[in-house]
């Protein structure tokens, strides 16, 4: 009868097995010498991931003993080409010779003859030993390598997501953005330090519209991705690597946002949370969470209702003691009552033109205030510079750990306040920028707010109504919306519309004096 065997193969990476011809080599000697023993072959296992550590997380190993398992009976012998294929670990190595074992199954490898013998099965063990010793200080030459690259301000590890890999020949490789994937993190990270985006979910929301961006089948963009992307400093042109006492420093690399909107994502963060946007907020009911019932000043919630042969929305009172409870109301009722209050809202064009020079005006008089805050900035450099050589030596002194971990800290606060401040005093020397370019969308957006409202994007809808008004909607069932507070924006050229501003006199706000 003929003897059954089975080839496994490995390479320690997916670029080896693409790049390179290591599976195929692999496989080639192996069939050479099933051949030459007369073996039939019942099947290939390959592998593309480290050795190091428990076979059983690499997936042809278990591919591999799930098929002796299943042919429970048949006896298999396993060929490889080298000891180092079937594991880099000591320990890994005997529980997966008697694993194998347990099964029926034998081995042969290119490269190795076992031998039963006492002897033999020392130097087995020592070879086996050889190649873990072999795997760990390669692990720790890439890990002092990878230090060294971060020390020197390079990133050594993955590129992150938003980022790849530029290599130039004579120069050290350096990340890059890589598009679309970065534009998108840049949006949601500018996004969440001015509050267009109020929580993960409201960002996550975002990026799950994204086409290009990687997300998962069933629930989108995860919410620990996003809450990574807040939270790296690599994304503001820093590179750190705690684990390895890598502290934060100043990276060769773009940052996509700066270091003032890293600061400031990091402060919303640690703030007190505000009440999370609900999870079932939707396109279907856009309005939901921000209009109160005005019986009981409660929130509407909403829903589909089932009907004969269709479902229709409802916005709906869920709060039990009003008048209201239980009562709905159509969701194009509401939705069509804000849409006219958002028409009422149109600016007059010659008020938009009036707003635009009074803007033109501000944004001409930034560029006279740069030079007194540059020097203010560069004042608080130096202050931070002298705490700085203060803590310094406050750590070479204390003898108390938990001190001197509190001290180490604030050290690096300060070193992520100096990388602010120079980034700012950067950005004084700048000019400002095109005024036009800049207050375009604004304005358009104050003039028509109907117009981004008519969007299909729920952000857009949301924002909207963030920036419309002040205080929340309420709602009567029978009579429509309450009077709202508009926001100051609107509130100012409501007062343009009407004439209702006023020229301060030479004396000022206070009474004049004799």
């Amino acid at each position: 009868m003929t003897q059954k065997a089975l080839i496994y193969c490995r390479v320690s990476s997916k670029r080896q097995a693409t790049d390179g011809s290591g599976l195929t080599s692999q496989e080639k000697r192996c069939r050479l010498h099933a051949s030459q023993k007369g073996y039939e072959i019942d099947g290939v296992f390959p592998d593309d991931i480290t050795g190091g550590g428990d076979f059983m997380k690499r997936p042809g190993m278990v591919a591999m003993l799930g098929y002796l398992k299943a042919m429970e009976g048949t006896q298999y012998v396993i060929i490889f080409d080298d000891l180092k294929r079937l594991a880099r670990d000591t320990k890994y190595y005997l529980f997966l010779k008697d694993e194998l074992a347990e099964l029926n199954a034998t081995i042969e490898c290119l490269n190795f003859n076992f031998d039963p013998t006492p002897e033999g099965k020392f130097y087995e063990t020592i070879v086996a030993a050889g190649g873990e010793l072999e795997r760990e200080q390669n692990a720790r030459q890439v890990r002092q390598k990878s230090i060294a690259r971060m020390e020197a301000g390079y990133w050594a590890l993955n590129a992150p997501l938003g980022y790849k890999m530029q290599t130039e020949r004579g120069k050290p490789r350096i990340l890059v953005r890589d598009e679309p994937n970065a534009s998108y993190i840049q949006e949601v990270l500018e996004g969440f330090a001015n509050g267009r985006f109020e929580t993960l979910i409201e960002s996550k929301r975002f990026l799950d519209t994204c086409n290009e961006f990687p997300k998962t089948k069933s629930k989108g963009v995860h919410t620990d991705v996003v809450k990574k992307l807040l939270t790296r400093s690599v994304y503001a042109g820093m590179v750190e690597l705690e684990q390895w006492g890598v502290s934060i420093r100043k990276g060769h690399h773009d940052g996509i946002i700066n270091m003032q909107t890293f600061q400031k994502i990091q402060e919303r963060l640690t703030r007190k949370a505000k009440t999370p946007q609900r999870k079932d907020l939707n396109a279907d009911f856009v309005l939901r969470g921000t209009v109160d019932c005005a019986e009981c000043n409660g929130a509407y919630t909403a829903n589909w209702s089932k009907g004969r042969k269709t479902s229709y929305p409802y916005y709906i009172c869920r709060n039990k003691g009003c008048g209201s409870y239980g009562k709905s109301i159509r969701r194009h009722d509401m939705e069509s009552q804000f849409s006219e209050k958002l028409r009422e809202m149109v600016v007059p064009k010659p008020i938009i033109n009036t707003a635009n020079r009074m803007f033109k005006l501000h944004w001409d008089d930034i560029d006279k205030r740069r030079e007194e805050d540059s020097l203010h900035a560069e004042e608080q450099l130096i202050d931070l510079e002298t705490e700085s050589e203060r803590l310094i030596d406050k750590i070479v002194s204390s003898k108390i750990p938990s001190v001197t971990s509190d001290l180490e800290n604030r050290m690096q606060s300060i070193e992520l306040e100096k990388i602010a401040l120079q980034e700012k005093i950067s950005n004084f020397s700048c000019q400002t920028g095109d005024f036009d370019e800049n207050f375009r969308t604004a304005l358009n957006f104050l003039e028509n707010p109907y117009k981004l409202w008519a969007s299909e994007k729920i952000e857009h809808k949301r924002a909207v109504i963030k920036l419309s008004f002040s205080e929340r909607l309420v709602y009567d069932r029978n009579d429509g919306f309450r009077t709202a507070c508009k926001s100051s924006p609107f509130r100012l050229l409501g007062a343009l519309t009407k004439g209702e501003t006023k020229m301060v006199g030479r004396a000022g706000f206070e009474p004049a004096t004799n």
